[in-house]
């Protein structure tokens, strides 16, 4: 298999200040990286097969496309070809495009623990800044050639995600650890929070909640960034009203003094969770 492959993990060149300019050519999503002769595009043999890594690709918007993620898999039934394509997306982010081709939610950031010397640059986090800013140094994009009974075979998504680890020298997989976790508990039995039935659904984006479930409450905390992973330990499990006020959800004194009124709180303790961890082996 022909690869493109960089030495190692480093962050990209910023190219935010580069004044912008039309391409040499114009990109298309439909059309593989490299220009392939004529024999290559038959490819009678089915020998034809590559991979390749490049860093962030200035002016290619990181649209949402397959899956709701900015992927692609396109199949040339004239040459048995199928060709997987990433653009501009974090090593995080490759590594869990799958869970959205097997209709499962993309793990949670808070459960996702990166044992490597420079934990920044494989995934995106708040507290890095200006998420743009980030991606010119820190995407990367990612194309696959090969005929489709060597991928199906091989396992398909699973076959992209090996290539990913072996690439970059990584380890990826669940594990049970023992993690700080912010426990939602109840104060008293008085279920103050229990929902009328009436109105819309609010999930809480204006710290208001209207006929949603708990777990929009660990939703808006995780949006927030920055906490340990959100347990509920309440053992409710209907819908809620409250009204928090305008509060946010990282400042985790002011969002307890408002949980107190309804006769809940958040704690911080051990739990055993199911944890993503990405570990670098080199």
């Amino acid at each position: 298999m022909f690869s493109l492959w960089a030495d190692k993990v480093q962050a990209q060149a910023d190219t935010s200040s580069f004044a912008y300019q039309k391409p040499l050519f114009d990109f298309d999503y439909q059309n593989p990286v490299f220009k392939l002769s004529e024999g290559q595009k038959s490819n009678k043999n089915m020998f034809l097969r590559y991979s390749g890594f490049t860093g962030y690709r200035e002016g290619v918007m990181p649209i949402k496309r397959q899956y709701g993620f900015n992927m692609g898999t396109f199949y040339d039934e004239e040459t048995g070809m199928v060709r997987q394509s990433i653009y501009n997306a974090s090593i995080i982010e490759m590594l869990t495009f799958g869970f959205a081709v097997n209709g499962l939610p993309d793990p949670l950031p808070s459960s996702i623990i990166i044992e490597a010397k420079d934990p920044s640059v494989y995934m995106y986090r708040p507290v890095y800044g200006d998420k743009d800013q980030w991606m010119r140094k820190n995407g990367w994009c990612y194309e696959l050639m090969m005929p489709m009974s060597a991928f199906r075979s091989a396992g398909g998504g699973e076959y992209v995600k090996q290539e990913i680890m072996r690439h970059f020298s990584l380890r990826w997989g669940e594990e049970k650890r023992k993690v700080k976790a912010l426990l939602l508990v109840r104060t008293n039995n008085e279920e103050k929070f229990k929902t009328r039935g009436q109105g819309p659904v609010m999930s809480g984006e204006d710290g208001r909640f209207n006929n949603a479930g708990l777990e929009f409450l660990g939703i808006q905390i995780e949006k927030a960034g920055g906490m340990p992973p959100f347990v509920d330990e309440t053992g409710y499990s209907g819908t809620v009203d409250m009204e928090l006020g305008a509060i946010s959800y990282n400042d985790l004194p002011a969002l307890r003094k408002s949980l107190n009124y309804y006769g809940l709180d958040l704690k911080e303790e051990v739990r055993e969770l199911k944890m993503y961890i990405l570990k670098e082996i080199r």
